[in-house]
């Protein structure tokens, strides 16, 4: 009996096992598409409104719009994706909110978020809010 228990629990873990690596096989097969298809995105880069360049400093307006446009889909008060809502987060008190500017920080540039089958903004722009938000926070 407790042989019969334990095959059952190697074949269900070895089950998980090889569905955790379907998951992250697919996913990446995704993140590449993804890449691929960048070069045709026709997504309008924010930050160079009002003739302001990406590469230049964001205000805190286009910090918020560029958040509020890329982060808050998953990131809201509602879903609370990976236990965080950004919703209330400002970027002209990003230093009050260290903890949370630091780990949007940590995950901008490490490339994680927005998530690769996500829309993200041009590269430029990305770098500017890394930017901006390092700068709040310092």
């Amino acid at each position: 009996m407790a042989e019969e228990i334990e095959m059952k629990r190697f074949i269900l873990t070895f089950l998980l096992g090889a569905f955790i690596c379907l998951g992250i096989a697919a996913g990446s097969g995704v993140a590449q598409l993804q890449e691929s298809s960048v070069g045709r995105s026709s997504v309008a880069p924010i930050g160079n409104e009002a003739g302001s360049s990406a590469t230049e400093s964001l205000s805190y307006q286009e910090q918020n719009m560029l958040i509020g446009r890329y982060c808050f889909r998953c990131h809201n008060d509602a879903l609370m994706t990976a236990g965080l809502s950004l919703e209330s987060f400002d970027a002209s008190r990003a230093g009050e909110q260290a903890e949370i500017a630091e780990k949007m920080i940590r995950k901008l540039q490490a490339g994680m978020m927005p998530p690769p089958v996500a829309q993200r903004p041009d590269a430029a722009t990305y770098r500017a809010l890394i930017t901006a938000l390092e700068t709040t926070v310092d």
